[in-house]
């Protein structure tokens, strides 16, 4: 091969070489569903307390990411549920119904919370006690309640009632107990004697 045919191919070599393709940098994941949880259980709000909101997102790789304080939070109603400065806690001002809506990234998610002035005292009642804050993915939770017949004597039971959950896709029951299936919200009943209480709880996303 000559000089000049050798250094032809060189500069052949060197030019498909330039024109070589190189991998991009990877995207940035990207938000596709927002979620509204629970931060603890609850029922019916009361009158003078407060209530605590996340928001996760699902992202395109996968993952959740907690936007809670990157999140805009607003009431329907600000007389009957008003946000803190810090948007995700509201208090309960008056009684009524207001829904909470979070908005993130162009999507909106809301849950609609009932307000009463105070627990109801009437007998007979049932009243649901300690509350799990959230459940887990595979997470367990054994309910208590108490029983309050009409000679006014209580009884704490953790059997015999009736409890369901409105989706056992998100929180499966057995008994009394309660198992985190998927991340969301789910409306637990439970009914004894005539009587029946509800609450919501919701399953967290992994971390």
């Amino acid at each position: 091969m000559t000089r000049r045919t050798a250094a032809i191919v060189m500069v052949a070599v060197l030019a498909c070489g330039c024109s070589a393709s190189y991998p991009t940098q990877p995207t940035a994941p990207t938000a596709l569903a927002l979620q509204l949880q629970l931060r603890s259980a609850f029922g019916r709000a009361v009158v003078g307390s407060n209530y605590q909101f996340s928001a996760y997102t699902l992202r395109s790789d996968t993952a959740w990411e907690d936007v809670t304080s990157n999140a805009e939070w607003r009431s329907s109603n600000i007389g009957v549920l008003r946000p803190s400065p810090n948007g995700s806690v509201f208090a309960a001002s008056a009684p009524g119904t207001a829904t909470v809506l979070v908005r993130y990234g162009g999507m909106v998610q809301s849950i609609d919370v009932e307000v009463i002035a105070a627990v109801p005292q009437t007998r007979p009642r049932l009243e649901l006690l300690s509350l799990p804050q959230t459940l887990t993915v595979g997470g367990g939770y054994s309910l208590v309640w108490l029983y309050q017949n009409v000679s006014g004597a209580s009884t704490i039971l953790s059997t015999g009632a009736v409890v369901e959950s409105s989706d056992h896709g998100v929180v499966a029951v057995n008994g009394n107990g309660l198992r985190g299936i998927t991340p969301g919200t789910a409306t637990i009943s439970v009914s004894y004697l005539g009587l029946t209480e509800f609450f919501r709880v919701s399953v967290t996303p992994p971390r």
